[in-house]
């Protein structure tokens, strides 16, 4: 998936906003535009600081801002700061959907 940086609409209302922040091992960020619900929110690592195995996990995720954590394997600590690229997607039902 590519998405531009910053925050757009789609043509049916879906806001979109795209990101990337460093991380250590934990972060708040803050979207640019307020949601109205908490939308869903795609992360990734894109940088590789050493060759360790890092990978993202979210928590607290709301409509105003989400918490971002960078993860190394089991017997590995986190000692770097990463890149990580992120992508809040609203949620949005659609009226022609049978669920």
């Amino acid at each position: 998936m590519v998405v531009e940086e910053g925050s757009h609409q789609l043509y049916d209302g879906t806001q979109i906003e795209a990101g990337k922040t460093n991380v250590r091992s934990a972060k708040v960020v803050r979207y640019k535009s307020k949601f109205d619900k908490a939308p869903i929110v795609f992360s990734q690592i894109t940088t590789q600081e050493q060759y360790k195995p890092y990978t993202t996990r979210m928590r607290t995720v709301t409509n105003r801002y989400f918490r971002v954590y960078v993860k190394a394997e089991e017997r590995l600590r986190t000692s770097e700061t990463e890149e990580v690229s992120w992508v809040a997607w609203s949620v949005t039902k659609d009226k022609s959907a049978p669920w």
